[in-house]
This record gives C-alpha cells, structure tokens and sequence, in this order.
C-alpha cells in the first residue's frame, strides 16, 4: 500500500510541477505576442480602475519574489519590477528567473528528500498539504 501511496504522490507532484512550468510558458507566449501599445494602454471603464498589462506582470513577477523570500530566502531573487517603468522585454526576463526559482522551491518542497538546508521545504509543505 505505501509503494502505491508514494507512487500516487509522485504523480501529484509531477502535475503540479508540470502545471506550474506550463502556466510560466503561458504567460512567456503572450508576453511574446503582445502588441506593445497594448503595453500601458489604460482599461476599459473609469480612470484608475484596473492596472495595465505590464502592471498585472508586474505584479505577479512581484508577488513572486515574496513568495521566495518568505519560503525560499536561501535562493537569489531577481530584482523587482516597477510597474510603471518596466519594459516587455525586462518583464519576460523577470517572469523566466522568478519562474525558475519558484519551479526549484515547488521541486525541492515535493521532493521526497527535500535539500537539507531548507526549513523552507517543511514551511512549504505545510502551505501545500492544507491546500491539497
């Protein structure tokens, strides 16, 4: 029974590391496709209302890099984006750094011997055996 539980949870793991991996290569082909005045173009609706495109990746570049140094702090993060000055192209460098390291946290937290060195790993965990 253990051998086809640990089986079982490494199929889970697997998928979410695919999943993951895949939702960076989403968002790294629409950063590829974007019309770039589409960039900082204001949403529809009242002014102030929404973020632009590159506010949205920014964000998410951003909440990134608190997720790793809360969990992760041993890993060198990549600088953070300013929402308001950040080009298409330092966003898609940004998203694929970030991305990298979140993927190796995920890896190393899932990993039946997580790296030593982490509390991260067993912080990790936690998060996801609530969630899962």
């Amino acid at each position: 029974m253990a051998l086809q539980s640990h089986a079982a949870l490494a199929e889970i793991r697997d998928t979410l590391l695919e999943t993951y991996a895949s939702n960076d290569a989403m968002n790294q082909l629409i950063l590829s496709h974007l019309d770039p005045r589409a960039w900082r173009a204001q949403p529809p609706g009242q002014k102030g209302n929404g973020r632009t495109i590159a506010a949205i990746f920014a964000h998410l570049h951003n909440c990134r890099l608190k997720w790793l140094k809360r969990n992760a702090p041993h890993f060198k993060c990549p600088p953070p984006l300013d929402p308001d000055r950040c080009t298409m192209k330092q966003a898609a460098a940004a998203h694929g750094r970030s991305a990298a390291q979140c993927l190796r946290m995920l890896s190393d937290a899932l990993s039946a011997a997580p790296n030593p060195c982490s509390l991260t790993c067993s912080r990790t965990r936690r998060i996801i055996a609530v969630r899962f």
